[in-house]
Order: C-alpha cells, then sequence, then structure tokens
C-alpha cells in the first residue's frame, strides 16, 4: 500500500504577510467606523494638526478591490526615498564587495582581533547605530547595514547579528532623541520648550541601550559556543554578504585605495547627517557616486561595472517589494478613513484610565498606532494634538505624554511591518519577517516593560517643565 506523502507546514514569506495585511486593512475599512478630525495648521510648527475637539464620522468609505489594487502603485510610490536609498546603497555596496576590498580588509583585520575585543568591535558598531538613531535619522541606518552584518559574520556571528547591531541600537537611541523633527514637533505642538528634558532623556537613553546590549551579547555567545543554533545558519552561507577570512584575498593596494574610499565615504555620510542635515535624496545621491569612484578604484572597466551596479540593485529588489507593500497598508487605511476613528477609541481608553496608569496607556496606544502611521512626523500631527490636553485631565506632565508618544513611535519599529527601513533592513540581511520576529520578541516585551516603568518614574516626579 501507498503512503501518500504529507507536506509539512512553510511559513509563510514576508510578501505573503504583507499582502495578507493589505487585504486585512481593505476588510476593516468595511467594518471599522470611518471617522475624520478636522485639521488646523498649528501657529507654532506651522503643520496641519488634528482639532482635538472636531472628531465625527462620516459617511463610510469602504476600500473595495478595485482601489485596493490601486493603492499598491500609490503605496510604492510613496516609498520612493526609502526604495531609492535601498536600490543605490546595495548597488554601491555590492561593487565594493566584487573588488575583494571588503573580504581583504576584514581578514587582515580579524587575525588581530582576538577574544574579547571581536566583543568591542560588534558594540562599537551598535554604538554608532545608537548614535545616528539620537540624531534621529533612523532611514540613515540602511547604508550601514551591510558592513554591519558583514563585519558579524567574518567574527563567526550570524545575520541576524549585524541586523540587530545597527537596528536595535538605532531604534534605542531614536526612541528618546532630543533633536529629531518628530519630537520637536510633538514639543511644539505641546507648548514645550523646544529642547526641554533632556537630562532624563539621556538617563532613559542608557537604561534603554543596556538591555539592548547585553541582550546581543548572549545571543553572540550562544552563536559562538554553538553556530548551528543560529536560525539563519543555512541561509547565511548563500548571502552575498558572507565572508570567510580563511579565503580572504591579500590587501593589495588598489584593494586598499578601495577601503580608504569606502571608509571615507562613512566619514561624508556622518558630516553631511550631523552638520549639513542630508535628507535620504542626498544620502542616495552621495551612495551613487560611491558605485562609481570605487568601481573605478577597483579597476573595473565600464562594462564590468555595468554589470556589478545592476547586480548589485537586483539583489535588493525583495526588499523594494517588501517596503512598498508595507507602505500601501497605511494608504489603505487612510482611504477608507478609519485612521482617525482608530485614534479616537485609543483615547478614550486612555482618559478612562486610572492616573498612575495613563502614560503607560498613552505608550501603548502609540505603540499601535505607530504600526498604522510609520512616519513619526505624520503620528505627532495626529495624535499629540489630543494627548496633550487628555495629559492635562489625567494628571500626567505634557512633557511625559512627549516622551510617551515618542517610545510608542519607536520600540515598534523593530518589529512591525509597516516600517519601510525596518523591512529594507531585514532584506538587506535576506532575514525573513517571522525569524527576526522570534528573535527580537522578547527583547520588544522586556523593552515595553521597562518603558512603562521609565514612564512611571516620569509621572511621579512630575517630568517637566509641566
Amino acid at each position: 500500500m501507498k503512503r501518500e506523502k504529507t507536506k509539512t507546514f512553510e511559513l509563510p514569506d514576508t510578501i505573503v504577510i504583507l499582502i495578507g495585511m493589505i487585504v486585512l486593512a481593505a476588510i476593516l475599512t468595511y467594518f471599522v467606523p470611518s471617522g475624520t478630525y478636522d485639521r488646523l495648521e498649528d501657529p507654532g510648527t506651522q503643520r496641519m494638526v488634528v482639532n482635538p475637539e472636531s472628531f465625527h464620522y462620516i459617511e463610510q468609505t469602504p476600500v473595495g478591490v478595485g482601489d485596493m489594487l490601486l493603492a499598491v502603485p500609490d503605496g510604492i510610490i510613496a516609498s520612493a526615498s526609502i526604495i531609492v536609498l535601498t536600490i543605490l546603497s546595495g548597488a554601491a555596496f555590492h561593487i565594493i564587495n566584487k573588488t575583494g576590498a571588503i573580504d581583504a580588509g576584514l581578514g587582515t583585520a580579524m587575525k588581530k582581533l582576538q577574544g574579547g575585543k571581536v566583543y568591542i568591535m560588534l558594540f562599537g558598531i551598535m554604538a554608532m547605530g545608537a548614535l545616528l538613531g539620537l540624531r534621529g535619522s533612523a532611514e540613515s541606518l540602511l547604508p550601514f547595514i551591510p558592513i554591519a552584518v558583514t563585519a558579524a559574520m567574518a567574527m563567526g556571528f550570524d545575520s541576524i547579528t549585524g541586523v540587530a547591531l545597527m537596528l536595535v541600537g538605532g531604534i534605542g537611541g531614536y526612541s528618546v532623541s532630543f533633536i529629531d523633527s518628530a519630537f520637536i514637533i510633538g514639543q511644539g505642538i505641546a507648548g514645550l520648550p523646544a529642547f526641554s528634558g533632556i537630562p532624563f532623556r539621556m538617563a532613559a537613553f542608557v537604561l534603554l541601550t543596556l538591555p539592548c546590549a547585553l541582550y546581543i551579547f548572549l545571543y553572540c555567545r550562544k552563536i559562538h559556543k554553538n553556530p548551528l543554533s543560529s536560525s539563519m545558519y543555512e541561509a547565511d552561507k548563500n548571502l552575498e554578504i558572507a565572508v570567510d577570512t580563511s579565503l580572504a584575498p591579500p590587501l593589495t593596494g588598489r584593494r586598499k585605495l578601495v577601503l580608504f574610499i569606502f571608509l571615507g565615504s562613512f566619514v561624508v555620510l556622518f558630516y553631511g547627517i550631523f552638520k549639513l542635515g542630508f535628507n535620504v535624496r542626498k544620502i542616495s545621491a552621495m551612495y551613487f557616486a560611491l558605485a562609481v569612484v570605487a568601481g573605478v578604484a577597483g579597476g573595473f572597466t565600464a562594462n564590468e561595472f555595468a554589470g556589478h551596479f545592476v547586480d548589485g540593485a537586483k539583489s535588493m529588489m525583495y526588499g523594494v517589494l517588501a517596503v512598498g507593500l508595507a507602505r500601501v497598508i497605511s494608504e489603505v487605511l487612510t482611504n477608507g478613513n478609519i485612521l482617525d476613528t482608530i485614534t479616537h477609541s485609543a483615547a478614550d481608553v486612555v482618559g478612562n484610565l486610572p492616573g498612575w496608569a495613563s502614560a503607560s496607556g498613552m505608550f501603548i496606544v502609540q505603540m499601535i498606532i505607530n504600526i498604522l502611521i510609520p512616519s513619526g512626523s505624520g503620528q505627532a500631527a495626529v495624535t499629540m494634538p489630543i494627548m496633550a490636553p487628555l495629559a492635562d485631565l489625567v494628571g500626567v506632565t505634557r512633557q511625559t505624554a512627549v516622551l510617551a508618544f515618542q517610545m510608542g513611535d519607536s520600540i515598534t519599529n523593530f518589529i512591525s511591518p509597516t516600517v519601510g527601513y525596518f523591512m529594507a533592513a531585514i532584506a538587506i540581511g535576506n532575514i525573513p519577517w517571522l525569524k527576526w520576529a522570534k528573535w527580537v520578541s522578547p527583547l520588544l516585551i522586556i523593552l515595553t516593560v521597562e518603558c512603562c516603568l521609565i514612564l512611571s518614574v516620569a509621572t511621579m516626579i512630575g517630568y517637566g517643565p509641566f
């Protein structure tokens, strides 16, 4: 008698998950009542913000199949800046990788790094990510992720380690940034001095970064003892940016020149971000220039350069699709006019909480809304006009309400599939969303609890000025 072969359960691909969420968002527009706030210009920030007293229900505007399909190109177009950055940074790194400069440089460095020095290098990379996050430039983490992944794998760890060093470190800094545009907008809407409350934020930055560093360290130690314990062990063998330092090519003069150009680009990037205020568009242009200069320095012919450039761009297409589809979800919810309804309902829940729990309630609400409105400045314009006066009613300072908004706007950024730069980051490391979510979920719980404790302390001390 012939036995029938049973199909084993296969985890859905990230693209499948995103398409499912788009369909779910469209279905919700049929059941969640459509509602809206009136918008007006805030005199302090010159941005259109909601009038918290103006919420009203409107005629239901469900998103049908046709409109849902049209939202797909709309979402991809709206994500153009992140998509261009992803493609050009991928092309530039691929060209540099093909020169052999990265392999040669890391091979040389790894011969000198033994024992604890490896961890010093790892946490140096994480500190760089935290600094970028503190600057409030989450998208600028993306160009650094390929080198972080390469370095982590060269040291015997995996792609998850590399992505985590930049992403987790960066979001830890972003969650308490005092120079991010979303923070400044939130402070302005709440009527607070632009840079008030910095000392408490710096203390919170240390408290949030430490468990992130410890979590990554313990994971690295586990991988170091048993590489097979990595869920990415097999997948990393095929990763374009994997490095075997034992087979590293020699560090020739031409490769030294490429490394010098590559490392110099980081100096330009940091200077551009911190001093010149580079936006995503300018960073993308810099990576195109880097690709061309590195190709010339690497000795490629014109046709070789073109081939490597196209191959590098093609390697990013999965991430590009993930970024675009992530944006479609919020497009569908916006077109269905249910985002304001969800925000209004959430604010009602917070208003009914006891005073000691209100700040944590605001934080949880912002975490949920952040999944629906990934833009920090956009989220500030929608929620802070509601949360600021609500804070007065429940006995929480407005400074605490802004901190709750900012933490909520950050913590879910390293798991939410609607956040474009996050999806691009794990795509660069070729990490399926479900595998990443499984790895990061315990840390997410730890940070959520810690944020609630920090906000409780802020409530008790009357974190202000008001």
